[in-house]
């Protein structure tokens, strides 16, 4: 498949949007980056998204660490919702946003705890510290938007999540020309609006009909065998 141009993307994007849904998300491998093998996804809905986050969370064991980068609106925390209900084994549990308390934290499988952290408020320091992540990163399950502002208290070895819209300049070389279906992931279930918090107000951001290359890079063995369990 060509990437059109961004006047051609706009006219026939509808078209593209629906066969995407019908498809569920699509895959292709990622490349090679320290000689380990990262992954792309391209979601056309919240559903999409959310179904790519539960892969990932169905996979995840005590000590791993998930980092969501990406801007606002972009689908980061419907992609942690399904990681955090895909990780406790609820698909209906409620996962709001921890924006304004840092760290909201789940009991999952096998009692191990999960955390999903929103870093956007800390300024690291002392902050990160009271989160007293070393010990979460020691043995639970931490997933984590905006981790850049506790970069120095980051684990070596992690999952690195990076989100795009298809009106990113990025995105054309992040789904390369090829997509393959994905054996096995959740069809959609229908559209809905992304919200996203921002540090003074909570921000609805109107329903879109951009996709999303959900890229995934392994930063360690650990997470290189995750992905490949995702292919």
């Amino acid at each position: 498949m060509k990437h059109a141009g961004a006047a051609e993307r706009r006219t026939t994007h509808a078209g593209h949007a629906a066969a995407a849904s019908r498809r569920g998300p699509a895959l292709q491998k990622g490349a090679l980056v320290d000689g380990l093998a990262g992954a792309t996804f391209v979601v056309a809905t919240p559903a999409q998204m959310e179904a790519v986050g539960a892969a990932v969370g169905r996979l995840l064991r005590g000590g791993d660490v998930v980092l969501l980068r990406g801007g606002l609106g972009v689908g980061k925390s419907v992609f942690a919702r399904g990681c955090v209900r895909a990780a406790v084994g609820d698909a209906t549990l409620d996962v709001p946003s921890p924006t304004f308390l840092l760290d909201n934290t789940y009991v999952g499988r096998a009692g191990v705890l999960v955390h999903h952290m929103d870093m956007y408020r800390l300024g690291g320091g002392a902050a990160a510290e009271r989160l007293d992540l070393p010990r979460v990163f020691a043995s639970e399950v931490a997933i984590i938007e905006w981790p850049q502002y506790v970069a120095a208290a980051l684990p070596q070895e992690h999952l690195a999540v990076s989100i795009l819209t298809e009106d990113d300049p990025a995105y054309p070389a992040a789904v390369g020309a090829t997509l393959h279906g994905v054996a096995g992931m959740a069809q959609p279930a229908g559209t809905a609006s992304v919200a996203q918090s921002a540090p003074d107000a909570a921000i609805v951001v109107e329903e879109d009909t951009l996709r999303r290359a959900v890229q995934m890079f392994p930063r360690g063995h650990r997470y290189q065998a995750l992905v490949d369990k995702l292919r």
